[in-house]
């Protein structure tokens, strides 16, 4: 069998990343980078991401700071998004906020309002990580607000999801069904199997939840306790929030 060109390992790594087979898709980037060519600095970007999805997030870091150093301006902005998740992971969390932040102020003086309502909702999903989960779910509304400006459905779906999910964790059982509802709404045209799938697996979280806090709420009341009391979820998402 003849041996694949530089461009054809691309772009077999680049289709076993999308397929999520990141270990392969490593291999055939690093043989790329051993030929090298023109599209070198799209391979060390890739690279990093395939890293970081079998959680070489240290070796990610390295990949991300050389592209960096060679990026055009449009690419920068999502480099050093990659880059602040790599840092997450890494539990150096001013580092990774700075990051965003520098991501955020170049998206916002490009004037991309879909790419900067998602980033928005990407740092929202990294304060997650960091265990702020008041702020996140502040970002992740910020992020639904912006992207529904922006017409971006796509995007705005993708934020939904993991907005309803993390009110969920979080406990806020009703706004989680609302934000639900309407990622639901934009399956249909905007989404897919997988999505439909995720949006089932939420379903039956809240309505776990939701009888939860009901047997809960039962048990209190025998006891003769009264007034609100925050569910399990809510005490860990307040005090991981405190952090």
């Amino acid at each position: 069998m003849q041996p694949k060109s530089y461009d054809e390992l691309i772009d077999a790594a680049n289709d076993a990343r999308v397929a999520t087979e990141d270990v392969e898709a490593i291999k055939l980037y690093r043989e790329a980078l051993a030929i090298g060519g023109p599209r070198d600095t799209e391979v060390h970007w890739m690279l990093g991401v395939s890293l970081i999805n079998t959680d070489k997030h240290q070796e990610a870091l390295e990949e991300f700071e050389f592209v960096l150093a060679d990026c055009s301006d449009g690419e920068r902005a999502n480099v050093l998004r990659d880059k602040a998740r790599a840092l997450t992971r890494l539990k150096r969390y001013e580092e990774a906020d700075k990051a965003i932040a520098e991501s955020l102020k170049l998206l916002e003086a490009s004037g991309d309002k879909s790419e900067y309502g998602a980033t928005v909702g990407f740092a929202a999903r990294l304060k997650l990580d960091q265990g702020k989960t008041a702020e996140a779910l502040e970002e992740f509304k910020q992020a639904d607000e912006l992207l529904k400006a922006a017409d971006n459905r796509h995007f705005e779906l993708y934020n939904k999801m993991h907005y309803a999910e993390a009110l969920s964790e979080y406990g806020d059982k009703k706004e989680a069904e609302r934000v639900l509802t309407e990622a639901e709404a934009l399956i249909p045209q905007y989404g897919g199997e997988k999505h439909g799938k995720r949006a089932e697996d939420l379903r039956s979280k809240i309505a776990i939840l939701v009888l939860l806090v009901g047997v809960a709420g039962t048990a209190l009341t025998g006891l003769g306790v009264q007034g609100h009391t925050a569910t399990p979820t809510q005490q860990q998402a307040h005090q991981q929030s405190q952090v």
